[in-house]
């Protein structure tokens, strides 16, 4: 596909999240032109969506995506989630098609000790948010102005590829390990846990509050690594459900 880099481009958003609070929750979601969404109940979706993480808090709520898109079945089982930790400098990229969001919920959080956060912001969870665009552009999206363009130009710090790579800036891959989970002695003694969607002043949610709307799945068991897959058996799937479908269980 032919990038044209005049109508191409970014959003982006920093969230600074305290676990102690609900509302630090990213609910789950889709990343798409809300305005296009709410005034022709058409998708679009960023080509590319990426999670800079500028603190290492792993108590808090981690990224969690799940390979689901719009496009795919509502009832259609989730096979797999991948689940992030916070750690300075991970630089996350998924496409930006699918299903994710960072849920408050004690089950998915890390247990940190908390005597060795001895810093006021050490219990914070910073994260630098950004859409990648390609060839056209949000409907709502406000081009960024002239002078902070030039404010940020004028603070930037230029320098070459080889530059960064002498400074050890490069990225390096982040080996992701993964683990199956098709037996009922991995899925813990209290069973699913529901993260809810994101509120009604999204577009596609099924109902007027958006609150009745859930992704219920089999939290991991307490995992070494920052960074890793679930991919789920038969009958162990992930799935997309409301209220009314939870209380027939």
């Amino acid at each position: 596909v032919q990038v044209k880099p005049c109508k191409s481009g970014d959003d982006s958003n920093t969230v600074v999240d305290c676990p102690s609070e609900r509302e630090s929750a990213v609910d789950i979601h889709y990343d798409k032109d809300e305005k296009m969404a709410q005034t022709f109940g058409l998708g679009y979706f960023p080509v590319l969506s990426t999670v800079t993480y500028l603190s290492s808090n792993h108590s808090a709520n981690p990224t969690v995506v799940f390979s689901h898109t719009y496009e795919t079945a509502q009832d259609h089982p989730i096979n797999s989630a991948v689940i992030s930790h916070a750690e300075r400098g991970k630089h996350l990229v998924f496409d930006g098609r699918l299903l994710h969001g960072a849920p408050a919920h004690p089950r998915l959080r890390r247990d940190v000790d908390k005597s060795s956060l001895t810093r006021c912001y050490d219990d914070v969870r910073v994260t630098f948010l950004v859409n990648v665009w390609m060839n056209d552009k949000p409907l709502d999206a406000i081009e960024l102005n002239e002078e902070t363009r030039k404010l940020l130009k004028s603070r930037a710090k230029p320098c070459s590829d080889i530059e960064i790579i002498n400074q050890g800036a490069e990225f390096n891959d982040l080996h992701i390990s993964s683990f199956a989970m098709n037996e009922v002695n991995q899925c813990g003694k209290d069973g699913k846990i529901l993260l809810p969607f994101i509120s009604a002043e999204a577009a596609w949610v099924d109902d007027e509050s958006g609150a009745g709307t859930y992704v219920s799945m089999y939290p991991p068991e307490r995992h070494e690594s920052l960074t890793f897959r679930i991919d789920y058996g038969p009958n162990f799937e992930a799935q997309i459900s409301s209220e009314d479908d939870n209380s027939e269980d």
